[in-house]
């Protein structure tokens, strides 16, 4: 090969070859693929020789790229050979033959730097029977151009004369450089900016995977059912192109995956509106965003419209090549997705029919695995509306992207069938399909694991004051709590519900609970269940304004507690009958023993819990016997407890959690085993406190399981030898904290529960014999007794994979809200598929997997979950609110704590942090006091007024004036520094401060990259640019990277002089000026023009 001209390479070129050395090697990201099988006599030779004058034609296909004074430069060879072999079985079936050498073609990387950037070969099935494989990399050519190659190719084998081309694709570079520089698409980038202002960064489609740092573009392709035929007549009548059409459909879809009202898709445009590119071939395609609103309310008419719209505006601005798009738009980007879309939705007519050579059929052949996808997933709508989908594995498994295209088939057949329907009520499931969905949602007895006990089929019956009683009988001199034997809590309880009887407490009667976690106040709890009430726990350690208000709301009929709370009860004005070392009444209220507990029926009420309020007002959740008792049905089928175990009773009684601990304990015949304060000292203490007690079962909170894993697995720590069951839930559990418990832990069974106070406090749950690797872990399935359904805004089951609202129905749901009938109307809801029963809506977000698991996503609303508690912000927002100075308020989870943001009155002055900290403890519980609160000027709001919370800073995060004031620290820090305000042309940088945000992109991060791997010597700078934006990450990643090779030098290849593959990598990365690369190529020993 002999160079003759090197010219800057175009913006497409610029792009292909920033993108493959993003990606470090390994996979083939730009290959385009052509395989046709060719029926007929065919003269190999002459097809061969018609190849290669395409080559001769085009200059094109004898182009390399190489970075040349900081660019990338087309490097075009005189002349090229561009050979196609025939390939021969050789005792290989013919169809395996085909289908190795068209995967070999397909994911065979080019060395950009050393070409042939085309490769051509012929494989001979039979004597008239061959398949034609041809790679191109698509630096070099587009579909347009496989179209006029293959065209030529069949002229010049029919022996027709081509026309030599009148423009090469270096006149095109130079040309389009020219124009764009010179100002050509300011107008076209002034309308993107435009367009794009305000757009979603990233559309977060709901996956399987949490989204990598870097990408590696791992993918893989399926073949949906084609869009339906009738969407093509649909977009003739409203005057739009079938592509317009399909882009819809995508966009429909789109939508109810996200919820999303406003998306922005990729697509591509020729770039051939002038008639001299007609015959060029080359990379002539630009990627263009399209940005559709879609409104739930529209119907799918008007969305077709806006498509149509869409596509003929980006049509009358496709000069802005797409990287100058994004320099313009300057959207957040890390290597980890596509800047702007994540989606593309392209057509692709077909070529193959283009290739006529006389005597021989030409039939394509289905394209074969690449293995990788560009984005998070790419719809490509061929000839007819048949469709292949291309998706990253990365983030999505097989079975969830054919979940996703059997919705986009859904609704686009409804949507041709009714196209006046309001987009939200068109059906995502076929009918089949809805009702396996349907199915899929009720649990009668089944385990979590599916196992259905014999026993609890018939059911034990009774009440859980029942079960209790009966463990009692069975076994009075054992121990019950604690120290405390069954025979002492059943006299305790005895003596207390007498006292409660002789006030007059009863059956309907709410009996609050001032007590701390102790034996006797689970023998209280007892009595008050003897006395036929429902007991309300209330936390010691509640301010006292607190207490007031919830005892003000409840209403109880008498207040129990112990002598060391009595005296600030009667402070407050609260009568209490107080709980000594057995049982005394105060208040006159007598020392009656009751003998026999007062029965109870399914539909009175066991206990009332006080949840976070939405309007700042906490909420009563009355949960009743029944509800009770199907929770401990569900529990003894999945768990089995015995008389022979010890529960660890650790949760505070104001809470579910301790009811999950305490009522299947004792109902089994167990015995409940109360935390020691010993045990708080640290996750060792903890440990080896539950191994002093024997505990066997424990339910904790997702946040102490993480602790206690890295105190197994990094300290040392044993795990309690007794211990055979931890349970889990109360809010998101990382799988990687799971995955080290059941590695530390692997004798000890693991089970995820997840549930809310209004449905009896566990509604689905899963064991956890292995954590998979995946971005949630599963919740499970709904346990015994329960039914789950995930459902949209219109009440309609929603498509494996597709986030919705959880609903849940069964026997453990609460009565409601105590005296709030209208939060109880919102909330418990009618049964959509079946009359006179009620669901709860949670507000909970969660996917259903393939195979009937659950996976928890998120809130619907704000409402927040932290260290196992649920909180509605509006409550601690609320109290903030109420403090002199503050104008408004927001509370949000930031860093792992409750952050408060004010904004101050005007005239305040600057009120100290500490003084709105204590003004929110004296109101509020522990849980909802902000560890951090936050003074701003004003909060952030969006377009419609709402509190923007994504725009909320970090606590740590500084003003614009401490970050101006910040300098670099340390000597990395500081060369960094200096390399940024060179490259970027500024004066003065800080730490905190982003690459991209100061108006950095991709040449300027090769620059720097340059400079960093000249300076500290180390390898793979251009990926560290893009991975560390921030300015101390990235100092502190070169650190970390010249830890692990010596500065100013480049690795040896082992055993020998640089292969010429590797030289041509080093090529690449040296993105410098012009003597920079001259002393590279230096040192690798290999010479250039």
């Amino acid at each position: 090969m002999t160079s003759v001209v090197a010219v800057p390479a175009s913006y497409a070129q610029e792009r292909f070859w920033l993108s493959e050395h993003l990606a470090g090697g390994g996979a083939a990201l730009h290959n385009m693929h052509l395989a046709v099988e060719l029926a007929g006599r065919l003269d190999t030779a002459a097809f061969a020789a018609a190849v290669q004058g395409a080559v001769d034609r085009h200059e094109a296909l004898r182009t390399t790229l190489r970075p040349i004074g900081g660019r990338p430069h087309q490097v075009i060879a005189e002349t090229l050979a561009v050979p196609t072999p025939v390939a021969d079985p050789g005792g290989v079936p013919a169809d395996a033959l085909v289908a190795a050498r068209a995967a070999a073609h397909a994911r065979t990387r080019f060395d950009l730097a050393a070409g042939p950037l085309m490769r051509s070969e012929l494989l001979r099935l039979g004597p008239e029977r061959h398949v034609w494989l041809l790679t191109v990399h698509h630096a070099v050519c587009d579909g347009w151009s496989l179209g006029v190659l293959l065209e030529e190719i069949g002229a010049a084998y029919r022996g027709e004369p081509v026309a030599e081309p009148a423009l090469q694709y270096a006149d095109y570079a130079v040309w389009q450089r020219a124009f764009v520089e010179g100002g050509g698409a300011d107008d076209d980038l002034g309308h993107w900016t435009r367009a794009l202002a305000g757009a979603p960064a990233v559309l977060d489609l709901p996956a399987d995977r949490a989204r990598p740092a870097v990408s590696t573009r791992r993918g893989a392709l399926l073949t949906p059912d084609p869009l339906p035929a009738g969407l093509a007549g649909l977009a003739g009548a409203q005057r739009v192109t079938p592509f317009a059409a399909a882009l819809a459909a995508a966009g429909l879809l789109l939508h109810r995956l996200t919820g999303a009202e406003d998306v922005v898709i990729g697509t591509t445009h020729a770039g051939r509106d002038r008639p001299e590119t007609d015959r060029l071939v080359g990379c002539l395609v630009n990627t263009l965003p399209l940005r559709l609103p879609v409104r739930p309310l529209d119907d799918f008419r008007t969305l077709l419209v806006r498509a149509g719209e869409a596509v003929l505006d980006a049509q009358e601005h496709a000069e802005a090549p797409f990287d100058r798009i994004v320099q313009a738009v300057n959207p957040d980007r890390t290597s980890g997705h596509n800047p702007i879309f994540q989606v593309m939705v392209d057509a692709e007519p077909g070529v193959a029919d283009r290739l006529r050579l006389p005597g021989v059929e030409v039939t394509p052949v289905p394209a074969p695995e690449r293995g990788i996808s560009l984005f998070d997933l790419s719809l490509t709508i061929g000839p007819g509306g048949g469709l292949v989908c291309e998706y990253s594995t990365e983030l999505f498994d097989e079975a969830t992207v054919r979940s996703y295209t059997r919705c986009l088939a859904a609704l686009t057949e409804a949507a041709v069938a009714a196209p006046d329907l309001p987009l939200r009520d068109l059906p995502a499931l076929r009918p089949a399909e809805r009702e396996r969905v349907l199915a899929g949602g009720s649990a009668t007895a089944a385990g979590p694991d599916g196992s259905v006990p014999p026993w609890i089929e018939a059911g034990p019956g009774g009440s859980v004051p029942a079960w209790i009683e009966a463990a009692a009988r069975r076994r009075p001199d054992a121990a019950a709590v604690g120290d405390l034997t069954w025979r002492e809590l059943i006299d305790r309880a005895a003596r207390l519900g007498g006292a409660l009887g002789g006030r007059g407490v009863g059956r309907g009667s709410i009996v609050a609970l001032f007590a701390d976690r102790s034996p006797e106040a689970i023998a209280a709890i007892c009595g008050i269940h003897r006395a036929g009430a429902a007991y309300l726990p209330l936390d010691p350690e509640l301010p006292d304004a607190r207490v007031t208000e919830l005892l003000a709301r409840a209403r109880p009929a008498a207040v129990v507690t112990t002598p060391a709370h009595a005296p600030r009860l009667r402070a407050l004005g609260a009568d209490a009958t107080v709980l000594p070392g057995g049982v005394r009444a105060a208040a006159g209220a007598g020392d009656g023993r009751r003998d026999h507990a007062v029965p109870v029926e399914a539909g009175d009420l066991a206990y009332v819990m006080f949840t976070s309020g939405s309007t700042g007002r906490p909420k009563a959740v009355g949960v009743p016997h029944g509800g009770l008792a199907a929770y401990v049905t569900a529990h003894q089928a999945m768990y089995a407890l015995t008389p022979d175990d010890r529960v660890l009773q650790s949760g505070s009684l104001s809470f579910d959690l301790s009811a999950e601990e305490i009522f299947p304990c004792l109902a089994a015949g167990a015995t409940l085993v109360p935390r020691t304060e010993e045990m708080l000292d640290g996750p060792a203490a903890f440990l080896d406190g539950a191994a002093r007690l024997g505990v066997t079962v424990a339910h904790l909170p997702t946040s102490l399981l993480n602790p206690l894993a890295g105190a197994v697995t990094d300290d040392g720590a044993p795990v309690p030898p007794s211990l055979r069951l931890v349970v889990v839930g109360g809010e998101p559990a990382d799988p990687a904290r799971l995955a080290a418990w059941r590695a530390a832990a692997p004798g000890v069974r693991l089970a995820h529960v997840y549930g809310v106070t209004e449905a009896s406090m566990v509604s689905s749950a899963a064991f956890l014999d292995t954590v998979p690797d995946r971005a949630r872990v599963t919740i499970g399935r709904p346990i015994a007794g329960t039914e789950i359904h995930v459902l949209d805004d219109g009440f309609e089951p929603v498509p494996d994979g597709v986030p919705g609202e959880i609903f849940i129905g069964g026997a453990g749901l609460a009565r409601g809200y105590l005296a709030e009938p209208g939060r109880t109307a919102a909330r418990f809801v009618p049964h959509p598929f079946a009359a006179g029963r009620r669901l709860y809506r949670t507000g909970d977000l969660a996917r259903r997997l393939p195979g009937g698991r659950l996976e928890y996503v998120g809130r619907l609303d704000r409402q927040l979950s932290l260290r196992g508690f649920r909180i509605d912000p509006a409550e601690p927002e609320a109290v903030l609110r109420a403090h002199r100075a503050v104008a408004d308020a927001a509370v949000t989870v930031r860093d792992g704590q409750l952050v408060g943001y004010v904004a101050l009155r005007p005239g305040a002055g600057r009120v100290p942090v500490e003084e709105l900290r204590a003004h929110a403890a004296r109101a509020l519980p522990g849980h909802l006091v902000p560890g951090a609160i936050v003074r701003l000027a004003a909060l952030p709001r969006t377009g419609s007024g709402k509190i923007d919370v994504s725009a909320l800073p970090s606590p740590r995060a500084r003003t614009s004036a401490e970050r101006s004031a910040a300098v670099p620290a340390g000597s990395t820090q500081a060369a960094v520094a200096e390399i940024w305000c060179e490259v970027l042309g500024v004066a003065r940088v800080a730490p905190d401060d982003d690459f991209f945000q100061l108006g950095g992109h991709s040449l300027l991060a090769g620059q720097v990259a340059a400079r960093l791997r000249r300076r500290f010597g180390v390898g793979a700078a251009m990926r560290l640019v893009f991975r560390h934006p921030r300015l101390a990450d990235l100092a502190a990643a070169v650190d970390r990277m010249s830890d692990q090779a010596p500065a100013g030098t480049l690795p040896a290849a082992p055993g020998g002089p640089v292969s010429a593959a590797r030289a041509g990598r080093a090529l690449g990365d040296a993105v410098g000026d012009g003597d920079e690369l001259a002393e590279l190529l230096r040192e690798l020993g290999v010479g250039h023009d």
